[in-house]
């Protein structure tokens, strides 16, 4: 039921209510770890997968070269990292993104169903606060408990923390290369 839902609201998504919208997996290719996972999703959900070099911006829309033609992309999920997603907006030497793909993002002609700065949430800095930002933003409790966390930045936690070091795992906020976890 999942991968139905998903499927409605990311075609629903599409900017211009076209009536067979074309939804794109954005993948940075089969030497990501989460590769499979994409071609999972795409072939279950029937949407395309897709490499930037897959992709071009024409006419403010954004194009799949097909063998038939250039099909206009209507939904983008994205999972290539927001940096390397246009290489003429962000970083230049990204071989990963799509050059001007934020253009058309910001033109309306394509949704980006992750759009750049949505992976702010994936922060282990958050994760103490997740329970109380669901309740404000969505006035409901989560489904799923959270892991218990607790943010060293207030005293009570950070006391708890001290307390309990040998038990606990110790993460970094910052991911600035490989994730060390103490």
């Amino acid at each position: 039921a999942y991968y139905q839902k998903l499927r409605g609201h990311m075609l629903q998504a599409a900017p211009h209510q076209t009536p067979d919208p074309l939804v794109a997996v954005l993948s940075p290719g089969p030497y990501s770890s989460t590769y499979f996972e994409h071609t999972f999703m795409s072939a279950l959900q029937g949407f395309e997968l897709v490499q930037g070099h897959d992709l071009l911006v024409k006419d403010e829309y954004v194009w799949l070269k097909t063998m038939s033609g250039l099909e206009k992309v209507d939904v983008i999920i994205r999972h290539v990292d927001d940096s390397y997603c246009d290489p003429l907006s962000l970083r230049a030497d990204s071989q990963l993104g799509v050059a001007g793909l934020l253009e058309v993002a910001r033109a309306g002609n394509v949704t980006l169903a992750n759009p750049l700065g949505s992976g702010v949430l994936e922060n282990p800095g958050l994760m103490a606060f997740m329970p109380a930002i669901a309740k404000y933003f969505l006035g409901e409790d989560l489904l799923l408990p959270n892991i218990a966390s607790w943010w060293c930045g207030q005293a009570k936690e950070l006391n708890y923390v001290i307390e309990h070091i040998e038990r606990l795992v110790i993460k970094d906020l910052h991911k600035t290369g490989p994730g060390k976890t103490v």
